[in-house]
């Protein structure tokens, strides 16, 4: 059609549908400046955290070679940003834990599932050691397919030292708790049941552990003395008195009877009662045998 020819209506509905289209452009390229802002910002508040954060965040290849990592991870393992892109992690484990990480990686390959709180040790630029504790998942392309891994990495040394500390410090206890020339109890105060007992209790009252365990001390109590540790006991509870002593009589299996000299301490908690507490056992038969010796012959 010849331009002259054409009509106005025709030439408005042509530039209306123009405009429209410069509109949608306009419309389109906005919105994709403000995601690409938005993505920035993003970006850079990511960024921000992985700076800041104590834990190491890091990106592995399948290989295991560095591809990423923040500052933390440089701290941990005592390397400059230089001199990681591209280490692996055999280079700063053992034998042992290397192989250990490598299961690891392996299984979250083949299974897609990300591993959590996985415990290894590492060793670090100057031949110090630290525990860590290592969370990883899957890396994957637009594909889907498998390109890497990214995870977090923890320092836990301290809370293992404290945790070897605790067990060595319980080993001794109990190795203490066993051998030594004294009953020691640990009793459910309210109840009087014993919750554990030592070899020299036993000895003392000729009854096994599991009986023991399966008793009270108001069982083995003269029933003329039961009346005493009751008191006081209740006295404890009350929170009146912090601890305390007592002589009594205990009955032994065989119906013999056995003066005994208790200490007795609560364990507490912060912000709770005391529900148990620890009961030393002295056995003090022999001295009063003698006192009574003494008293009888005041009197010849």
């Amino acid at each position: 059609m010849n331009e002259l020819a054409r009509t106005n209506p025709e030439l408005i509905a042509e530039s209306f549908v123009l405009t429209q289209r410069i509109r949608d452009l306009e419309q389109s390229l906005s919105e994709r400046k403000q995601a690409e802002v938005a993505l920035r910002e993003n970006e850079a508040r990511y960024y921000t955290i992985l700076v800041s954060i104590e834990d190491g965040y890091f990106e592995v290849d399948l290989a295991g070679n560095f591809t990423f990592f923040n500052d933390s991870v440089c701290r941990m393992l005592g390397y400059s940003r230089a001199e990681l892109p591209g280490m692996n992690s055999r280079q700063y484990t053992d034998k042992e834990n290397g192989e250990k990480l490598y299961q690891e990686f392996n299984k979250i390959f083949r299974t897609g599932e990300p591993s959590k709180g996985v415990d290894h040790e590492i060793i670090r630029k100057d031949e110090t050691k630290l525990y860590i504790e290592s969370s990883a998942s899957l890396i994957r392309n637009i594909y889907g397919h498998p390109v890497g891994f990214r995870g977090i990495m923890r320092n836990i040394t301290d809370r293992r030292r404290a945790e070897e500390a605790l067990r060595k410090s319980k080993e001794w206890f109990h190795a203490i708790f066993a051998q030594t020339a004294v009953g020691v109890a640990e009793i459910e105060m309210a109840t009087g049941r014993f919750l554990t007992v030592n070899r020299r209790l036993c000895e003392l009252v000729g009854r096994t552990e599991e009986e023991l365990l399966a008793t009270t001390f108001q069982a083995m109590t003269h029933p003329d003395d039961l009346h005493l540790q009751e008191e006081k006991t209740a006295r404890l509870l009350a929170g009146k008195i912090e601890h305390y002593t007592l002589e009594k009589r205990y009955i032994s299996k065989d119906g013999a009877i056995i003066w005994v000299n208790l200490m007795v301490s609560p364990i507490r908690k912060p912000a709770e009662e005391p529900g148990r507490s620890i009961v030393v056992v002295e056995d003090i038969t022999e001295r009063k045998r003698i006192e009574d010796e003494i008293w009888e012959m005041s009197f010849e």
